[in-house]
């Protein structure tokens, strides 16, 4: 599979190799949320885990100053942005690398459904310990699964084990 000798390189395989599918199905024009949720579909059936729109705090000295919600998060170790561009555009790239700051660090994917389908890997601070403030959220302090409320919890295709 691709990429698998990366630092979470089967994920992010597995999740181009469904970007690639969905966009086959689905094409381009369609809003970022209908290719979203497309290809949540698409990761679910394969038996990946699944956040959308996973809310991360972003901190400054200690203190909590903002909060934003990826567009999604996989198996709790691959943070993905979905674009619908021309092409991958250099804000996209800042605003993902932010958002793996904000989670701690490590791997992120931007996901085109342009014209054409493009994809970028992208790496922040340790990649072999992805999303770390991310997955403490997730989880919470004893390791219970913290985030009730969030709009769509992580969950596995009920079809896979």
């Amino acid at each position: 599979m691709h990429g698998t000798n990366l630092p979470h390189g089967e994920t992010t395989g597995a999740i181009i190799q469904a970007f690639h599918e969905t966009y086959e199905e689905l094409g381009s024009g369609f809003s970022e949320k209908v290719s979203r949720n497309a290809l949540a579909i698409v990761l679910r059936s394969k038996g990946l885990k699944v956040g959308i729109e996973v809310p991360l705090q972003v901190s400054f000295r200690g203190q909590i100053i903002g909060e934003f919600s990826a567009d999604m998060v996989v198996n709790e170790t691959v943070l993905v942005e979905i674009k619908g561009t021309t092409g991958i555009e250099p804000y996209a790239e800042a605003q993902l690398l932010n958002y793996l700051k904000a989670a701690g660090g490590g791997v992120g994917l931007i996901l085109n459904f342009g014209r054409a389908p493009k994809h970028k890997r992208l790496v922040m601070g340790d990649p072999l310990n992805s999303l770390p403030s991310l997955r403490n959220a997730i989880r919470g302090p004893a390791g219970q699964q913290a985030n009730q409320g969030s709009p769509q919890p992580l969950e596995r295709s009920p079809n896979k084990s």
